[in-house]
């Protein structure tokens, strides 16, 4: 649940940056409904056309994602639940696949083919 509250406050902060943007008078808007993320630039539009729009969007963009991953990195994960994720694992990659008893019970030989 962490991850996606963190993300939404790296989306707050993007669209903090692109409503403060448009109080200054470039805003952004697009043409079309539908994509999401860069594959939106194409279809950007503004009071002063598609270039200041694209830069404003992207670099929001760039700023929501990297706060998103920042905040994330911080506190993301709580104590436990990094200790929960430490725990021990087999020591060869053959311990982890060798699932066989091998008490009180005699291997077989391979079959003759």
């Amino acid at each position: 649940m962490r991850p996606f509250i963190t993300a939404d406050i790296g989306a707050a902060v993007g669209g903090g940056l692109v409503g403060l943007f448009s109080r200054l008078g470039v805003t952004t808007g697009s043409t079309a409904i539908g994509p999401a993320g860069l594959v939106l630039v194409p279809l950007l539009d503004g009071r002063k056309g598609i270039g200041p729009a694209a830069l404003v969007y992207t670099g929001a963009w760039f700023v929501a994602a990297g706060v998103a991953c920042a905040v994330t990195y911080f506190f993301g994960f709580s104590k436990s639940m990094l200790a929960d994720l430490n725990t021990d694992a087999p020591e060869t990659a053959k311990d982890a696949t060798d699932t066989r008893s091998t008490t009180g019970t005699k291997e077989r030989e391979p079959a003759a083919v």
